[in-house]
């Protein structure tokens, strides 16, 4: 239970840094003038964005580690049956056909799955 109170703060503490970040992003001020406004010191406001970079790196870097689930698709007519042509999308390595007649929500689910 410790660890998850720990994870809380930290989570929140994180989150703070990176609202001030955006802050000054938006803002449209130089970062030593946001600074003085915000009564913070340069090296402070350097040294959060340089751990909310690397928490960030971090999660991006365990989503890309996540398994993708697939929807299983319907099984394409026999090529005899039908004389519509199917769709091929290909990235990389990958390649994806989808069948005449494949509802949209299948569609949709295969972009997503793409957008990894």
């Amino acid at each position: 239970m410790g660890g998850k109170l720990v994870e809380l703060k930290n989570n929140a503490k994180l989150n703070s840094w990176y609202m001030d970040i955006q802050s000054q992003k938006q803002s449209g001020l130089t970062v030593d003038e946001w600074c003085e406004e915000a009564g913070m010191t340069r090296s402070t406001y350097y040294y959060r964005y340089k751990i909310v970079m690397k928490a960030l790196e971090t999660c991006l870097a365990a989503e890309a580690g996540k398994t993708v689930q697939f929807e299983a698709l319907l099984s394409p007519a026999p090529a005899n049956e039908s004389k519509e042509e199917s769709i091929r999308i290909r990235l990389g390595n990958l390649e994806v056909e989808i069948p005449p007649g494949a509802s949209p929500e299948n569609i949709q689910a295969v972009i997503e799955a793409l957008k990894c």
